[in-house]
């Protein structure tokens, strides 16, 4: 039990590693553009909108998969601090995921079409 635990705190650790490249990168990248009606820019805000969709779409996958790893051993062995702290940071990273991939708190008005 201790291994899944450890190895659910490894992939929620990953998923919060994507989602801070997400944010550094493409949400950045995105929102530096401002989606130009130009076709170029266009072309490039369409490919980074659909990475970072991706990239966040990932990070909440492997934040789900990383809290059912950690909440096995969590409810089997009480003192598996592992676990608990893999639970919160795949809290962490769902969240960022949600926020990253499903736009759900964006205050900007760059995705309302």
């Amino acid at each position: 039990m201790k291994t899944l635990s450890i190895s659910g705190f490894v992939l929620a650790l990953l998923g919060i590693a994507v989602t801070v490249y997400n944010q550094f990168v493409y949400v950045a990248k995105y929102h530096a553009h401002l989606c130009k009606t130009d076709i170029l820019s266009q072309k490039d805000c369409v490919q980074t909108q659909d990475m970072q969709l991706l990239l966040g779409q990932t990070a909440i996958i492997a934040g789900v998969v990383a809290f059912v790893m950690c909440l096995l051993p969590a409810i089997a062995h009480k003192k598996n601090y592992f676990a608990y702290i893999g639970i919160f940071f795949s809290f962490l990273c769902i969240l960022a995921g949600l926020m990253q991939a499903t736009h759900l708190f964006d205050y900007t008005g760059y995705f309302a079409k």
